[in-house]
């Protein structure tokens, strides 16, 4: 019997050249696809919807500088949580632009889009070099990328300034379980690479607290792919994992701690009691099975999803989580007769991973989209092992299912990230998809509050006698009061009528007695834009110009000042502060 003919020396470096070629154009689709999809979001506004209360009106946040560092590393109240490498990474954009929303969002795209690569690189890692010899590896790569990336989930993410500090935790996060795979490997000075890009992510936002027990997932699958004389897998995970579960439960103590702290600040939570317990516990599993749900399915799309509103459980909400929870706790269980443990540990994963952000020891919990950030990774890096490891029988017929449903999430994203751009957009979607009565008035309120700082008294008065909000409470009471009487002072004495420009020209002031110019040119830039006929607060802007060398720009100012009427006197100040030397 002859000899089969050998195959052609070129035949594996052709063979080698095909998925080479996918993962670059895939690569080259996921970035170009993710910049056009949400680039929109770059021209956003700053938010009231804390954009407020963690960057624009925070008056502990200032350009880089020694006492802002010290702030940021020592205080824990004002956030009810440690995030020092938030704080500076706010700063550091303050201090480049200014209250410049465009650079939030900018940040957070660019981020977005580099969280997609570390996803890519980690999930080629994951998959192991059985499935990069097969041909359709690349796609099978791309599409749980893309799904993740271009979900309409991660909108809120992506388009919201303040959630710029899950983007960045979550590309800390990924770094270090990418160092963490390379320790598996090549030893334990990459492991402990990892662990300072993990603590990293922690100080940045603790959204991922339960991240080692996927870590430790990642180092059993590895274990179990040596040779049989080696160490076992489950001591291979536990020895490589446990520097990461001690520094979680440090970061937990320290926030926990945090909370106590901020009691004064914020009010201290209303505790559970020992019967609510459980119902919190059924809560939370029931919230994962919608985070599931809306993976696959993407509804209700809002930062405030009160299905769990006055800490009730509706049943049919509730059915439907746990129902979500329990088909994919089957799917993993009958899974793990083909591929063995590795399904139940991606389940194991996505729980620790998404417990943190289920509200489990809150009374009161708003499913917001942003909370699926860290999790769906999860869920992407199960899908892309599954694709990537079985039958191709079955691959072929998923990967175009996931394919579609990508498609179909991409288009609902394009249109979502319109209700990000302004304070009237994101209001009126969060009024019109609330489900309960108590909800929609909250941020009805809310949105009148904006419309209060804004100087718009005229606007709301007439909200409030057409029944657009049928109990005000105490607290809009006591703004509408403050509003009407900075409205009669303003008609005296012309200054502002905007309390949010009030604010800023107060921050501004303060900022410039510290010596901090840059953010008290921020402030009070901000503060003239917001209340153009604020005089003065022109003639603050002016003089600081002018403090600083800007002279020509100061004069520019002074001629936009009215010389007679109650603007006549902040002019002949400025002008006789202008003629000095």
């Amino acid at each position: 019997m002859p000899a089969p003919n050998p195959e052609p020396a070129t035949a594996p470096a052709a063979r080698g050249m095909a998925p080479w070629c996918g993962w670059f154009l895939g690569g080259v689709a996921l970035v170009l696809g993710t910049w056009w999809l949400f680039q929109r979001a770059r021209h956003g506004e700053f938010l009231a919807f804390d954009d407020d209360h963690n960057i624009t009106l925070n008056a502990n946040l200032g350009t880089l500088s020694g006492d802002m560092e010290r702030w940021a590393f020592t205080d824990a109240a004002y956030a009810r949580r440690y995030m020092p490498l938030g704080w500076l990474a706010f700063s550091a954009l303050v201090t480049v632009g200014g209250f410049n929303a465009a650079w939030f969002h900018t940040a957070s795209l660019v981020l977005h889009i580099a969280n997609g690569v570390l996803l890519a690189g980690l999930l080629r890692r994951l998959a192991g070099p059985a499935a990069n010899r097969r041909a359709e590896w690349p796609w099978a790569l791309a599409v749980p990328v893309a799904w993740w990336l271009w979900h309409p989930l991660r909108v809120e993410a992506v388009a919201w300034a303040s959630s710029l500090l899950y983007v960045m935790a979550t590309t800390w996060m990924l770094l270090a379980a990418l160092l963490f795979g390379t320790g598996l490997e090549r030893g334990r000075a990459w492991q402990w690479l990892a662990l300072v890009a993990y603590g990293c992510s922690l100080l940045t936002y603790g959204i991922w607290l339960g991240a080692p027990v996927a870590l430790a997932a990642l180092a059993y699958v590895h274990g179990s792919r040596r040779a049989p004389e080696a160490a076992p897998a489950w001591r291979v995970a536990a020895k490589a994992s446990w520097p990461f579960f001690l520094l979680a439960a440090a970061d937990l103590a320290v926030n926990l701690l945090a909370r106590g702290e901020a009691a004064g600040q914020w009010g201290r939570a209303v505790p559970l009691q020992a019967g609510a317990i459980g119902l919190a516990g059924l809560r939370s599993l029931a919230t994962l099975g919608w985070f599931l749900l809306k993976m696959v399915w993407p509804v209700r799309l809002t930062p405030a999803d009160d299905i769990w509103a006055g800490g009730t459980l509706a049943p049919m909400p509730l059915a439907i989580g746990l129902g979500t929870l329990a088909l994919a706790t089957a799917l993993a269980a009958g899974l793990t007769k083909r591929a063995g443990v590795a399904p139940l540990l991606f389940l194991a994963a996505f729980v620790a991973v998404a417990l943190p952000v289920t509200g489990v020891t809150e009374t009161n919990f708003l499913l917001s989209d942003r909370y699926t950030y860290a999790a769906q990774i999860v869920v992407a890096a199960a899908l892309a092992a599954g694709l990537a490891r079985g039958s191709r029988r079955w691959v072929f017929p998923l990967l175009l299912a996931v394919a579609g449903v990508t498609a179909a999430g991409a288009w609902r994203a394009w249109h979502q990230v319109a209700v990000w751009h302004d304070n009237d957009a994101l209001f009126t979607h969060i009024t019109a998809t609330a489900r309960h009565d108590e909800t929609r008035w909250s941020y009805r309120e809310r949105w009148l509050g904006i419309d209060l700082g804004a100087g718009r008294l005229t606007e709301v008065e007439v909200a409030l006698a057409g029944g657009g909000l049928p109990a005000p409470s105490e607290g809009f009471r006591l703004m509408l009061n403050d509003a009407r009487r900075l409205q009669a002072d303003a008609e005296k004495s012309g200054s502002a009528t905007c309390t949010v420009a009030v604010a800023h020209h107060q921050l501004g002031r303060d900022a410039w007695r510290r010596g901090d110019t840059g953010m008290a040119l921020a402030h009070l830039e901000r503060a003239v834009r917001l209340a153009p006929r604020d005089w003065p607060a022109w003639a603050d802007y002016a003089a600081l110009l002018a403090g600083t060398g800007r002279q020509a720009e100061a004069r520019k100012i002074l001629v936009t000042i009215p010389d007679t009427g109650p603007a006549a006197g902040v002019h002949r100040a400025l002008q006789q502060l202008l003629r000095r030397p």
